[in-house]
C-alpha cells in the first residue's frame, strides 16, 4: 500500500468514526420506540448467562442490562449456565454484574419487556471518568483493546460500550477521537463499530431489559497487583500500534535533529487535573527550578549532539501533530502520570524515558489507582523502551501549592492515603535534582548515541546503569495504609 493510499484510508476512517459519533450523538427516542443500535426480536433459544475467563479478558454470553446494572440469569437447570457461587462477577469497575437466579429463562424473560443486541459487544472502562479529557487516560486501555483486536477478525466487535462516561466527556479532545478511531478501525473493511457511552444506556425506555449476545470486558493480567489493563499483551502489539500511528495523515517526523532530541514534557492547559501550565506564580508549577533542569538537559545533551526542548501539548493538540513531536525523541522526561506514559508510547525503538516521581505516587486504590506505574507498565510491555526513573527523595522533596497543603510536609509516603493528602500532593510542585538528573544523561547518551543498533540490547544496557526505583506497595485491601494499620 502506497503512502497516498494509507493517508486516504486513515482520512476516510476519520471522517466514516465523527459522522458516526454525530449520528448517534443527535437526539433519540425516549419512548418504547426501536433506537437503531439494538432490535426488539429475541433469538429462538435463550440460555442461562454463560462466563469464560480467557487471557486478560472475561468473555459473557446471554447477559443482561437493566436500570444501570448487568445481570447475569442463572438457571440451574441448565449445564452452561454461569455456575459461579458467587453473588456477583467483577466484571466491569463502571457496573457490576449480578446474579439472577431464576427457575427458566424462558418464562422469565418471557414476562419482561426485553430487546437484543447482537454481536460482539467490547466494553471499555476508562480508569478516570473525572480526566476524561486527557489523552493519557485512554492509552493503556485502548492499548489493551488494540492487542485485542490483533486475535484477528473473530475478536472485531460490533458495538463498543463505554460504560463509565457520558458522550461529551472528551467532546472538546480530538486527539481521544483519533485515537478511537484508529483502534477501533484496525484491520476493518467495512463500517466501523457502533459506540455507545453510558447516556445510551440511560435513554433506555424504562423498565426495558436488553440482552447482550456476546459481551468481552478487557482485564488486568492475573498476576497484577493493580487495576489497570497493563497496556499492549505482546511486544508485537506495540510495534504495530506505532506503524498505525506514523500512518495518520499529516504525520511527519523532523530530521533537523539527526541524533533525535531530548525533549521534557510538560502540560499546558490542565488546571486541577495533574500538573499546570508553567509560570511564576506560587504553587503554580509542576516542576520547582524548570530553567535548572532545562539547562542540565542541554549541557548532557551537547556533548553528543542531542539539543534539549521543552514540549507542551495542548488539549487541542491533533493527536498526528503529537506523534510528529515525539516520533524522533531519544529521551523523554516528564513527571510521573498517565500523560507521561501516553508520550511513550509514540516514542521510537530504542528510546528512554525517565520519570520524576515525587515521594507520594498516587491513591493505592480506587479511581487513580492506574496511573502508579503506568509509564513502567508501557515501556515494559513495549520491549523496545527503556525505563527510568528519579524518586524524590520525601515530602520535603515538594513545593507547596499553599499553607494548608504544606500541613502534609511532615507525612511519609505510607500514610498519605486519604484524598485531602493524595490531592496536595497533586497540586504542589516536585523538586528535582538537576545535578543527579544530568549525571543519569550523562551515562545513558552514550548507549543511545548508537543509531540503528537493537533497540533490545540498547534497554539492557540502559536500564543497567540507570536508577529503577519500585513502584510504592500498595496496602493491603480493607486497611487505611496509616502506619498503625500495618503489620
Amino acid at each position: 500500500m502506497t503512502a497516498g493510499s494509507s493517508s486516504g484510508r486513515s482520512r476516510a476512517l476519520l471522517a466514516a468514526f465523527f459522522l458516526l459519533v454525530a449520528t448517534q450523538a443527535q437526539g433519540t427516542p425516549e419512548s418504547g420506540d426501536s433506537l437503531p443500535w439494538y432490535q426488539q426480536e429475541l433469538p429462538d433459544k435463550l440460555l442461562g448467562t454463560r462466563v469464560e475467563e480467557r487471557q486478560n479478558a472475561a468473555h459473557v454470553f446471554s447477559i443482561w442490562f437493566h436500570h444501570s446494572r448487568f445481570y447475569a440469569i442463572h438457571d440451574p437447570s441448565d449445564a452452561t449456565c454461569l455456575a459461579s457461587a458467587r453473588t456477583d462477577f467483577p466484571f466491569s469497575p463502571s457496573l457490576p454484574l449480578i446474579k439472577l437466579p431464576v427457575a427458566s429463562v424462558a418464562r422469565a424473560v418471557g414476562n419482561l419487556a426485553t430487546a437484543w443486541l447482537p454481536g460482539l459487544t467490547l466494553v471499555l472502562d476508562h480508569p478516570t471518568p473525572a480526566a476524561a479529557e486527557k489523552l493519557g487516560t485512554w492509552v493503556e486501555a485502548l492499548a489493551a483493546a488494540w492487542s485485542h483486536l490483533s486475535e484477528g477478525p473473530a475478536a472485531a466487535p460490533a458495538t463498543v460500550l463505554i460504560p463509565g462516561l457520558e458522550r461529551g466527556a472528551a467532546a472538546h479532545t480530538p486527539g481521544v477521537w483519533a485515537l478511537l478511531s484508529m483502534v477501533m478501525g484496525r484491520d476493518r473493511a467495512g463500517p466501523l463499530p457502533t459506540l455507545l457511552f453510558f447516556d445510551d444506556l440511560a435513554r433506555l425506555p424504562p423498565g426495558l431489559w436488553l440482552g447482550l449476545e456476546h459481551v468481552v470486558a478487557l482485564r488486568p493480567p492475573a498476576n497484577a497487583s493493580h487495576q489497570s489493563l497493563g497496556a499492549f499483551t505482546a511486544p508485537q502489539h506495540a510495534a504495530s500500534f506505532r506503524a498505525a500511528l506514523l500512518s495518520l495523515p499529516d504525520v511527519a517526523i523532523p530530521t533537523s535533529a539527526p541524533n533525535g532530541t531530548i525533549t521534557l514534557l510538560m502540560d499546558a492547559d490542565s488546571p486541577g487535573v495533574r500538573w499546570r501550565h508553567i509560570s511564576e506564580a506560587r504553587g503554580a508549577v509542576s516542576i520547582a527550578g524548570m530553567a535548572s533542569l532545562l539547562r542540565a538537559l542541554r549541557e548532557a545533551g551537547a556533548a553528543h549532539g542531542v539539543p534539549a526542548r521543552p514540549y507542551s501539548p495542548s488539549q487541542g493538540t491533533p493527536l498526528s501533530a503529537m506523534v510528529s513531536a515525539l516520533g524522533g525523541t531519544r529521551v523523554l522526561l516528564g513527571r510521573a502520570g498517565p500523560e507521561l506514559a501516553a508520550a511513550a508510547a509514540l516514542l521510537p525503538p530504542g528510546a528512554l524515558v525517565y520519570e520524576l516521581r515525587a515521594a507520594v505516587q498516587g491513591p493505592p486504590r480506587g479511581p487513580g489507582a492506574a496511573a502508579r506505574g503506568a509509564t513502567r507498565r508501557l515501556a515494559a510491555s513495549r520491549g523496545d523502551l527503556a525505563w527510568a526513573a528519579r524518586a524524590a527523595p520525601g515530602p520535603g522533596a515538594t513545593l507547596w501549592a499553599d499553607a494548608a497543603d504544606a500541613r502534609y510536609a511532615r507525612w511519609l509516603p505510607e500514610e498519605c492515603s486519604s484524598a485531602p493528602c493524595l490531592e496536595a500532593n497533586a497540586r504542589a510542585a516536585l523538586v528535582v535534582d538537576a545535578d543527579a538528573v544530568r549525571r543519569d544523561l550523562a551515562a545513558a547518551l552514550p548507549i543511545l548515541s548508537v543509531v540503528g543498533g537493537d533497540p533490545a540490547d540498547a534497554v539492557a544496557r540502559l536500564e543497567s546503569v540507570l536508577p529503577r526505583p519500585p513502584d510504592a506497595p500498595a496496602p493491603p485491601p480493607g486497611t487505611t495504609g496509616l502506619w498503625w494499620d500495618l503489620d
